[in-house]
C-alpha cells in the first residue's frame, strides 16, 4: 500500500459516506459489484483466535472506516474496532456523539509489532495539520507513561519533518465506547456473500482477529505474502483467496458500498 492511499479512503468516508442526511455512500463500481455477486458454498473450516499477551493503542485520524483497514492489515495487530472516546458524554452514538471523537482501539502483540511502529502508521496515513471538527480530529490516546513519551517524541519528530506544528492532541486514554454494528469492519460487510460463507457474526465483526485481518486484506492494505501465510489460520479456501486477491485488484480495492442506501 502506498503511504497516501488511506488518506484517499478516509476522505471518501468523511465526505461521501452515509453518515448524515446530506451524505451518501461511495457506490461500488460495476467491476466490484460483479465480484460481490459471486456465490460461495458455506465454509466448515475452523479457526482459532490468537492467544497472546496484548497491549492497546488508541488513535483518531478522521473517519474510522479506513483507519480500521490500515491497522488491521499490520502483522502483529490482533484486533481493531471502531468507537468513540475523548469526550464527557456517556454512551454516545453516531447520531448523538456529543464531544467525542471517532477513534479506533487496537489490540496488538508487542512481541511482533512495537508501539513505535503503530505511531509511524498513524502519522503517514492522515494529515495531522488539517483543521477538523472534534468528531474527526487527529489524536493519540495513550495507555501508560511509555506510550505518552513515545507519542510526544513522535509528534516532535513529525513537526520537525513537516516544518510546522500539527494539530494532533495527545491525551490519556479514557472510556472507549464501541461504535454501532454497521460501523465495525464497514468495508468488509459490503461483501455479503463472502462474509456469509464464512459465518461471520456481528460479534465477530467487533472483536475477532479473523474479521480484522480480512478487512485489511480485502481493502488492499495487506500484502499477498502475509495473506498466503495466514490462509489456513483464517480458515480460507482457494475460492476465498481468489476473491480477496480480486478485491485487492479492483478499482476501489474493496473500499466502497454495495448500494446507495441509508445506513
Amino acid at each position: 500500500m502506498k503511504p497516501y492511499l488511506l488518506m484517499i479512503v478516509v476522505w471518501v468516508c468523511v465526505t461521501a459516506s452515509v453518515t448524515s442526511d446530506d451524505e451518501v455512500t461511495p457506490e461500488c463500481a460495476s467491476e466490484t459489484k460483479n465480484l460481490m455477486a459471486q456465490e460461495f458454498k458455506p465454509s466448515d473450516a475452523t479457526y482459532q483466535e490468537p492467544d497472546v499477551p496484548i497491549q492497546k493503542a488508541t488513535f483518531s485520524m478522521g473517519c474510522f472506516w479506513g483507519v480500521e483497514s490500515v491497522f488491521g492489515a499490520l502483522p502483529g495487530v490482533i484486533r481493531v474496532k471502531a468507537g468513540y472516546t475523548g469526550g464527557t458524554k456517556e454512551n454516545p452514538t453516531y447520531r448523538s456523539l456529543g464531544d467525542h471523537t471517532e477513534t479506533v482501539e487496537i489490540e496488538f502483540d508487542p512481541e511482533r509489532i512495537s508501539y513505535g511502529r503503530l505511531l509511524k502508521t498513524f502519522w503517514v496515513n492522515h494529515d495531522p495539520t488539517e483543521i477538523n471538527t472534534v468528531q474527526y480530529m487527529s489524536a493519540i490516546f495513550y495507555h501508560d507513561d511509555n506510550q505518552k513519551k513515545l507519542a510526544e517524541e513522535s509528534k516532535a519528530d513529525q513537526e520537525k519533518d513537516l516544518g510546522k506544528k500539527t494539530l494532533t492532541r495527545i491525551s490519556p486514554a479514557s472510556v472507549f465506547y464501541d461504535a454501532e454494528d454497521y460501523h465495525q469492519k464497514y468495508f468488509l460487510r459490503q461483501h455479503t456473500n463472502f462474509v456469509k460463507s464464512l459465518g461471520l457474526t456481528n460479534r465477530d465483526f467487533l472483536i475477532s482477529w479473523r474479521a480484522t485481518k480480512l478487512l485489511g486484506y480485502i481493502t488492499g492494505n495487506g500484502d499477498v505474502e502475509h495473506l498466503e501465510q495466514e490462509k489456513e489460520a483464517l480458515g480460507l479456501r482457494d475460492d476465498h483467496m481468489s476473491y480477496l486477491l480480486a478485491a485487492q485488484n479492483s478499482q476501489t480495492e474493496g473500499s466502497c458500498s454495495a448500494k446507495k442506501d441509508e445506513l
